[in-house]
């Protein structure tokens, strides 16, 4: 009985033995099938990339062509700059408009636009700000990249669509844009909105806190609390005044600034008439 066990013991381990072998040959031709796997798509990606540079890079591939490539885009960057900083002033001036609305008083060379007339509440929330600032981007960039033109290829511009983003200490802008650019009977697309415009801005605040200021004449047109004003502008480190406008003392006129976002002192104004 003992010999037979052995017997049975020994025939046990050479099948085990020959399973394992089995196994690790099976596990062998699994890595190596997937290692071919691999080696392919890889070929097939690298082939498909450098088919895709090919189609794509002879359009624009002189020296003369590239380096006017690169002069387009260090031209619209500009224009882009150009564009959404000289909104930004010009937003500040109008009192968060860019089209003049029916109650406001023209200056000849902007205007400065009622928020409280006789009455009636007229200031434009932030949304409608947002709004103003990206018609007057879109206008801009299109008058700055009409002046564009190159000689080693034609470009044309769509009509731009900007997305205006205000939020507490900045101002974002993103360009959808797309620049199409032709050489013979090859086109490539310059896309903008990959490249957004970002400022620091106290626009958001100052839309805070002129609220407050034009929603209590509201409640009482004859009295609202100066110091609350002051101690909201000053924790947004804004300077406010009132100023009687000259039209009689019926209408005020409301100054916020700041010189801490930009070299240059940055106004916020509008008018108020009781």
């Amino acid at each position: 009985m003992k010999k037979g066990n052995r017997a049975t013991s020994h025939s046990d381990i050479a099948t085990l033995k020959n399973n394992l072998s089995m196994s690790k040959r099976s596990q062998v031709t699994v890595f190596i099938i997937l290692a071919i796997l691999i080696v392919i798509a890889v070929v097939i990606i690298f082939y498909s990339f450098q088919s895709s540079r090919q189609s794509l890079d002879p359009t624009f591939d002189d020296v003369a062509t590239k380096a006017e490539v690169n002069s387009l885009q260090s031209s619209v960057g500009e224009c882009m700059k150009d564009s959404t900083y000289d909104s930004l002033k010009i937003i500040g001036i109008q009192g968060g408009f860019y089209n003049k609305p029916v109650q406001a008083y023209d200056l000849g060379w902007a205007f400065i636009p009622y928020y409280y007339y006789s009455g009636n509440y007229l200031m434009p929330d932030k949304q409608r700000v947002q709004e103003e600032l990206s018609a007057s981007v879109n206008d801009k960039m299109v008058a700055c990249v009409d002046k564009l033109s190159f000689k080693t290829f034609e470009f044309t511009a769509s009509d731009p669509k900007t997305t205006t983003t205000l939020t507490k200490g900045k101002a974002r802008f993103v360009i959808d844009m797309p620049l199409t650019l032709k050489k013979g009977d090859k086109t490539s697309v310059m896309e903008l909105k990959a490249m957004p415009v970002v400022y620091n801005s106290s626009l958001y605040d100052i839309l805070e806190v002129s609220t407050y200021i034009t929603t209590t004449h509201l409640q009482d047109n004859k009295f609202f609390c100066i110091n609350c004003v002051v101690d909201m502008a000053t924790e947004r480190n804004l300077y406010v005044d009132f100023l009687d406008f000259g039209e009689g003392s019926s209408t005020t006129l409301v100054t916020l600034t700041e010189n801490y976002t930009s070299y240059e002192p940055y106004l916020f104004e509008f008018l108020n008439k009781y």
